[in-house]
């Protein structure tokens, strides 16, 4: 389905009031959301002694290395507020709300800490009726996880200096979420809808996030024979692309926005005969 099946002029009331997600808050656009990181640490003159606390949606003790890699580049990591903490990460896996933003946003207020959210996954995603990204200091995004681009990350809450030089690909990032930014909320209604048939169907099975609110990525559930089921289904020429998880027992799968119903049906035939295979 190409991204102009969603007509701009036929968008809701509701869409038009609330493409700005940037709110004219200062911002900067980069080659992909790891740039955006590198750019934000070396902004707040973080060092090698210095730490950075990360705090996720599960609690998983796993962490992309596409943040990971970027920190250690320039400090520690640590899931602990010390005297060290410089800077609070939190990340909103795949666009569903740290539960406890509020209460963490605030301790780190008291600390003098500024807090990132990480919403890469999700632009669109709310907490408690508030858009992710507004809690903290700075919003991360990755447009390629919403958006139908390669590249392309958006850092909210700094502007670009000349440390930053607008790039050509950033150049690009910039006119490429201007293009779908009027979009998001058609993306987000696909995804919502793509996430409530996994859920109906698999109801049986315990759900790993609470995503009420979420724009999520993935709908992620549990399987004792999580294993198996990835060996059938993530193969070359799969009907499903799987989301990959170190965390055991856990099997996520796609809400892809540019999925049609029938292609959903095709993928939930294949899941349950893995399963059943399984």
């Amino acid at each position: 389905m190409p991204y102009d099946h969603f007509d701009k002029d036929k968008l809701s009331s509701f869409e038009k009031q609330n493409a700005d997600f940037i709110q004219g808050r200062p911002h900067a656009f980069f080659a992909s959301g790891t740039a955006a990181i590198r750019y934000l640490l070396h902004h707040l003159d973080l060092h090698r002694n210095d730490e950075v606390f990360i705090a996720t949606t599960s609690g998983s003790p796993f962490l992309s290395t596409c943040v990971s890699g970027a920190i250690q580049n320039f400090c520690r990591l640590s899931r602990v507020l010390t005297k060290k903490t410089k800077l609070v990460f939190v990340v909103h896996e795949f666009g569903i709300a740290f539960p406890e933003i509020e209460s963490l946003v605030a301790e780190a207020g008291k600390r003098g800490i500024p807090v990132l959210e990480d919403a890469a996954h999700s632009i669109t995603s709310m907490h408690n009726n508030q858009p992710l990204g507004t809690h903290g200091n700075y919003l991360l995004h990755s447009l390629p996880k919403m958006m139908p681009v390669v590249n392309g990350g958006l850092l909210i809450g700094v502007s670009p200096d000349e440390k930053h030089p607008d790039t050509e690909t950033a150049l690009q990032a910039r006119n490429n979420f201007k293009k779908y930014q009027p979009y998001l909320y058609s993306f987000q209604a696909k995804r919502r809808n793509h996430y409530a048939f996994w859920k109906e169907r698999l109801k049986q099975f315990p759900e790993i996030y609470d995503a009420r609110e979420a724009t999520a990525f993935v709908y992620a559930f549990r399987h004792a024979k999580w294993e198996q089921i990835y060996q059938r289904l993530d193969v070359p020429n799969g009907t499903i692309q799987m989301g990959r998880s170190y965390n055991p027992g856990w099997v996520m799968l796609p809400t892809n926005e540019w999925m049609e119903t029938a292609d959903m049906e095709v993928a939930f035939e294949d899941l349950q005969k893995s399963m059943n295979k399984a």
